[in-house]
């Protein structure tokens, strides 16, 4: 019960894709546990399932750490008094 209430503290800590990526590796830690502890096995449709959670897990990631692309930067000038830098330089 304890890991429980430890668990929801810290996912209130973490904004909401980081939080439902820790949420979707926690089955996979679960698996991993099952199998070291309790010699559970996999069959090909877990492992495939697996897989998908790890890659979803790693494009969550990556989307959060990649740049803001340019035109979103520039919509984000709109509600500013400033021009966008592509006005600017004419």
């Amino acid at each position: 019960m304890a890991a429980y209430a430890a668990s929801v503290a810290a996912l209130r800590r973490l904004t909401a894709a980081i939080g439902a990526t820790v949420a979707s590796l926690e089955v996979i830690a679960t698996v991993l546990i099952a199998w070291g502890l309790l010699g559970e096995t996999l069959g090909p449709a877990q492992l495939t399932g697996g897989v998908i959670v790890l890659v979803g897990a790693l494009l969550a990631q990556r989307a959060l750490i990649s740049p803001v692309a340019e035109p979103a930067r520039e919509r984000m000038a709109v509600g500013t008094h400033e021009a966008p830098a592509c006005a600017r330089s004419q």
